[in-house]
């Protein structure tokens, strides 16, 4: 594991990501990457290749247009062929709608280093999701989302008022936002924010 996201972050930035083509598996499931990766491991051959996945840019806009403050890099494993093909096996799920998954293409950078904990065959922790600033007003918020994302209990109530008020200090008005975790480990955070002059006057 590499607690300093600071440095990971450097090393995100400075990477050339690769574009992993979407592989579709009848099995595969949202959101379980190593075992839809294992699956076709089994069935297929080939390896797994861990690594970081693009994941969006934020904060999701809400109403009209917002400048994205940073761009969210999570740690993932994609399934390499036995002919060296990297492909992406996994679907996924809309924020706004649960209810839409797909498959598509995904941006990638290998990182040989990224592998995940694993606990036993059907549980496993991915590392903390990387945050890089997408403009220099975003770099506060990209902070206080990497320490969000390494908080354990309380902290993480702390980090997430920090990220909320860093958005604010951004221009940006936070509407909305969810925090998913597996047991006291944080998975996903989706906050929704707009433009002051764009929200509905009460």
């Amino acid at each position: 594991m590499c607690p300093d996201f600071l440095s990971m972050r450097v090393r995100l930035a400075t990477s050339a990501a690769i574009i992993a083509e979407p592989f579709e598996s009848p099995s595969a499931v949202p959101g379980k990457c190593f075992q839809n990766v294992k699956q076709l491991v089994e069935s297929h051959g080939g390896t797994f290749a861990y690594g970081w996945a693009f994941s969006g840019l934020g904060p999701i806009a809400s109403s009209g247009e917002v400048q994205p403050l940073y761009s969210r890099w999570c740690n993932h494993v994609i399934w390499r062929d036995h002919n060296g093909r990297l492909w992406e096996v996994t679907p996924s799920g809309d924020p706004l709608d649960v209810a839409k998954v797909a498959i598509g293409p995904t941006n990638f950078i290998l990182d040989d280093q990224a592998h995940f904990e694993i606990a036993t065959d059907d549980v496993y922790c991915p590392q903390p999701a990387i945050y890089i600033p997408a403009r220099p007003e975003g770099e506060w918020t990209s902070d206080c989302l990497c320490q969000l994302e390494r908080a354990m209990g309380i902290a993480q109530d702390y980090w997430l008022a920090r990220t909320l008020h860093s958005i604010k200090q951004a221009g940006l008005v936070p509407t909305n936002w969810r925090v998913r975790r597996i047991g006291d480990k944080l998975r996903d955070i989706w906050i929704l924010a707009a433009l002051p002059a764009t929200l509905s006057p009460p």
